[in-house]
């Protein structure tokens, strides 16, 4: 892996994203792009209680936060551009193009791998986590998405979501290409099957292929409802790296539907990999 591609809510305290792209660095050296997006609440109208009366900001004061906004992000990249000097992170800003997601989708198209926290960009106090910027990235994004987690932990065992379809396993064989110096890790394959019939044929390839990648692995497989295993089994983990196929792509594929992996996210506290053909 080469590239790393670090996406920042400059309205957000916390480095949590650009901490844990620098732990991949160290699994495998690589360059951090860390991009600070431009918050477009600054440029919005914005109504406020004023001696209980509802007033609604003038332009001249919308320029003001907008200029506010700009020295806090300014001031913080300054910051961290001290705090990991000599790290191999370089900073930008996304404020002089038009469309936000169309310039993170271009930029993507040129890393290896993106790194995003799930709350970031949240413009309502009840949206939580996922925020809908989130998964529109996780929709759009070229290259696989790193959903990082709250605290950056040892990564002591890789579970990869495995279903046989072909999004799961494309989203495996990325993982394995962008991280060769994981494959001393444990790895755990799990699978839920919802009825007594498994393609036998299928997972003897797939153990053939894992035999040339992986030393230490081995198949977790449960019968019931995949939303149910899914959170019991990687709710009660510490220390994993979770590997899941497309996000919102398959509409057949119950294991990895939208809603599926939005819930993880906001459930699992641990990192996440994603990706899509």
């Amino acid at each position: 892996m080469e590239k790393i591609l670090v996406l920042m809510d400059p309205m957000k305290p916390g480095n949590n994203a650009l901490e844990f792209a620098c732990f991949l660095r160290r699994q495998t050296p690589s360059r951090i792009i860390c991009i600070f997006l431009d918050n477009p609440e600054t440029a919005r109208p914005v109504q406020r209680d004023l001696h209980g009366f509802p007033v609604v900001f003038a332009e001249k004061d919308l320029r003001k936060n907008q200029i506010a906004a700009e020295a806090r992000i300014e001031t913080r990249i300054f910051a961290l551009k001290k705090e990991y000097a000599g790290m191999g992170v370089d900073f930008e800003s996304d404020r002089n193009y038009p469309l936000r997601e169309e310039y993170i989708i271009r930029e993507s198209r040129y890393a290896d791998l993106l790194v995003l926290d799930a709350g970031m960009m949240s413009y309502k106090a009840s949206e939580g986590s996922p925020t809908s910027f989130v998964k529109d990235i996780l929709k759009q994004s070229a290259c696989p998405v790193a959903v990082a987690p709250e605290d950056i932990e040892e990564m002591k065992e890789i579970v990869f979501c495995n279903n046989n379809s072909p999004d799961s396993i494309f989203a495996i064989k990325q993982f394995t290409h962008l991280f060769p110096q994981l494959q001393n890790k444990k790895l755990t394959i799990l699978q839920v099957v919802e009825d007594s019939e498994r393609e036998t044929n299928t997972e003897n390839h797939f153990r053939e292929w894992l035999q040339s990648h992986y030393y230490d692995y081995r198949f977790d497989i449960y019968n019931g409802d995949v939303n149910h295993v899914l959170f019991d089994y990687l709710f009660k983990r510490k220390n994993i790296f979770i590997i899941m196929g497309a996000y919102g792509r398959n509409a057949l594929s119950t294991f990895l539907k939208k809603s599926t992996a939005g819930h993880l996210i906001k459930m699992i506290t641990q990192p996440i990999f994603i990706s899509h053909r």
